[in-house]
């Protein structure tokens, strides 16, 4: 019994830790909860300088041309600068 429960338990955390694999690997790739931004996906199948729009996470449109930016997934085309993200944990303000 105490065989079967080691090995239901070594079960248990290799699962876990293959799920969580499994979910770092899919946000990398831009696959994960939500995708890549707004501001990629404008430019998937453009080259830098074309034109791009794109609706932000608020509604609001933006217009801007292609250009290359590096990102932690190497070099991506971006429509306009990619935003900044919250310094110091602090939630983006709504107006």
């Amino acid at each position: 019994m105490k065989s079967f429960r080691l090995s239901a338990f070594v079960a248990l955390l290799l699962s876990g830790a293959l799920m969580f694999g499994i979910n770092v690997i899919a946000q990398e790739k831009g696959k994960g909860p939500g995708g890549p931004p707004p501001e990629i996906q404008a430019c998937k199948s453009k080259k830098a300088g074309d034109a791009c729009s794109f609706k932000t996470r608020d509604g609001s449109s933006k217009s801007n041309t292609c250009k290359e930016i590096t990102t932690p997934m190497g070099n991506e085309l971006s429509c306009g600068d990619m935003p900044k993200p919250p310094r110091g944990g602090e939630k983006e303000k709504q107006n």
